[in-house]
């Protein structure tokens, strides 16, 4: 998807420790997770179960849940990356992406 190395595979100890630490370990995970389909139709207490609690931001409001990669992947990251995931009324993934600030 977007050529960067290295790539991971998805750990959900390793995300969940990763959280905003400076390190680019869901940046190098998320190619895997989302490709993987494992979000496709979790409950939002399985998302939390396995990637942690929603960021509480300001960024991407009309979304449901959001975290925070890392650094934009490329040559100059001059923003960064983030997970996206929208609910259901029921409270299953409808959708998600990877987008930038």
């Amino acid at each position: 998807m977007t050529g960067y190395l290295p790539v991971r595979a998805f750990d959900s100890d390793d995300w969940r420790a990763a959280k905003d630490d400076g390190s680019q370990t869901r940046v190098e995970m998320i190619e895997h997770l989302t490709r993987s389909g494992t979000l496709d139709e979790l409950a939002k207490q399985q998302v939390f179960d396995l990637l942690g609690e929603c960021r509480d931001t300001a960024y991407f409001n009309e979304w449901d849940c959001v975290y925070r990669l890392g650094d934009q992947r490329g040559f100059f990251s001059l923003d960064s990356e983030w997970l996206v995931i929208d609910f259901s009324q029921d409270g299953i993934v409808q959708r998600y992406e990877v987008v930038s600030d």
